[in-house]
């Protein structure tokens, strides 16, 4: 139902995904994106949806509260595969550029149902943490 992490991560942090599986995703849009600022210091949270209106079984949202210098642009991703049944989230910085926010906590909800698989990536594509390790 959610991921959640309550610890540091800065630089090499880029991109966390997760994953559900619904049974009818045949009536719902294929995918959705929203790409938003990040304001060092601020605690805040930003949703997407498959449906309109948004519905709690296709929604993704993202909590955050962070510190650094700078504000970042990052983006938040939704996708529904009808034929796997898979809904997956996915959050990382636009463009793929280096952060340089540390992220004292943040939660990751994607729909009502429990998260198949978690994923952390650094900017190599290498992963950091996995489902048995968050």
């Amino acid at each position: 139902m959610f991921c959640t992490k309550h610890a540091f991560y800065s630089i090499c942090v880029v991109q966390l995904l997760c994953t559900i599986s619904l049974m009818n995703l045949s009536t719902i849009a294929a995918a959705s994106s929203s790409t938003f600022k990040i304001i060092p210091g601020e605690t805040s949270s930003i949703s997407v949806s498959l449906d309109t209106p948004p519905t709690p079984e296709s929604s993704c949202t993202f909590q955050f509260s962070t510190l650094g210098a700078t504000p970042e642009n990052w983006q938040i991703q939704i996708t529904g595969d009808p034929d796997s049944g898979t809904i997956t989230c996915s959050m990382n910085r636009s463009g793929n550029s280096l952060s340089y926010l540390l992220f004292q906590h943040f939660t990751l909800t994607l729909g009502v149902d429990p998260i198949q698989s978690v994923q952390i990536i650094n900017n190599n594509n290498e992963i950091l943490l996995e489902d048995d390790q968050y």
